[in-house]
């Protein structure tokens, strides 16, 4: 039987290749009209500062009365 000496994973190698993959996908999806990558972030963005904690954390306590942390 013989041994694998020295013989490596493959798995960083795999991971990086989806994650190419995966950016050269969305690439493509914008670039055809699927998907608008650019609202999407806008709309996250306006989804996250909509979003408060809340009030037992005090952070929403304060911003309403005008006092930044």
């Amino acid at each position: 039987m013989p041994r694998l000496v020295g013989r490596r994973s493959n798995t960083n190698f795999y991971v990086l290749s989806l994650f190419i993959v995966a950016i050269a996908a969305g690439g493509m999806l914008q670039y055809s009209g699927v998907i608008n990558i650019q609202n999407l972030i806008e709309q996250t963005k306006v989804r996250f500062n909509n979003s408060t904690l809340p009030s037992e954390f005090g952070v929403a306590h304060l911003h309403d009365q005008g006092i930044s942390i």
